[in-house]
């Protein structure tokens, strides 16, 4: 489990690696916001819509918000572990906090 400490190091992108993270987790915002414009009516979709589109429009500020919401919302896992996450486990992480971030659950 990674120390709050820890998670404040990754959010404060103090290595290459958190950087190296921070850059997947944008691809992985561009991947879900793609997805979100592409389905069909599930639910929360309109609050998942408005988020997308502020994402397209601000990608920089909801990038800042999701990364801090995926670093901390996995917490479980030791700073090596988050550090060193593959690609697939980062779209899995971002994909898991998206409907609560637009239907405003989490905040920035």
């Amino acid at each position: 489990m990674a120390s709050f400490v820890e998670l404040k190091e990754i959010i404060d992108l103090t290595t290459q690696e958190d950087l190296d993270l921070r850059d997947l987790v944008e691809i992985a915002m561009g991947v879900a916001v793609d997805d979100i414009l592409g389905e069909g009516a599930v639910t929360s979709h309109d609050e998942r819509l408005q988020w997308a589109t502020r994402a397209g429009l601000f990608p920089q500020t909801e990038l800042a918000v999701l990364f801090r919401i995926v670093v901390i919302a996995n917490r479980a896992a030791s700073q090596a572990v988050i550090r060193s996450a593959a690609e697939g486990t980062v779209q899995t992480a971002v994909d898991a906090v998206i409907t609560e971030i637009a239907i405003g659950t989490y905040q920035a």
